[in-house]
């Protein structure tokens, strides 16, 4: 009996697209958050920025702003006196955290994105030989395709739908 080995049945690219761009979005709402605070501050450690906005732009503040000011007086007190109103940026803080996706912060900002969710495997020797077999057969359809018009509701119909039509894509695939 030969040796089982896994083979790639489909990857869900929708799905994919779909995260990256989760993904995307939560890096533009870094960006807009790191453009609010650099009018006040330097974001000189966007992954620590990222940890808390308000958190690491009061702290900065404060810091870049203390030897100005001669009192002892409470950041939030500090901010009021000069008239910054940090609720943009806390919304924009929420926003970014309830968007579930990961970042890699090692060069730029980049999104992390596994693919293996997203794709399908065969679990057996036998679903090898139906997804060959059905990979051969859409071979023979394609093929026949350039002589006469082919079906794809009566194809999936005549292989009680061992082979699928993917309308959006245009192309069949092997229903495991």
């Amino acid at each position: 009996m030969p040796k089982y080995k896994p083979m790639l049945i489909a990857f869900d690219e929708g799905s994919y697209n779909r995260t990256i761009q989760t993904a995307n979005d939560k890096i533009k709402v870094l960006n807009q958050a790191i453009q609010w605070a650099e009018k006040h501050i330097v974001v000189f450690d966007k992954k620590k920025y990222s940890e808390s906005f308000t958190r690491f732009f009061t702290t900065e503040y404060y810091e870049s702003n203390k030897s100005k000011i001669q009192l002892d007086i409470r950041i939030d007190k500090l901010l009021e006196l000069v008239g910054i109103n940090i609720m943009e940026l806390r919304t924009l803080e929420d926003k970014f955290n309830s968007i579930d996706a990961q970042l890699d912060f090692s060069d730029g900002v980049k999104p992390i994105v596994d693919k293996t969710p997203f794709e399908t495997w065969t679990s057996s020797s036998e679903e090898n030989d139906k997804l060959r077999m059905g990979r051969k057969l859409i071979e023979v359809l394609d093929a026949c395709e350039s002589f006469t018009k082919v079906y794809p509701v009566s194809i999936q119909q005549a292989t009680s739908n061992f082979l699928q039509y993917d309308i959006r894509k245009g192309k069949y695939f092997v229903n495991i």
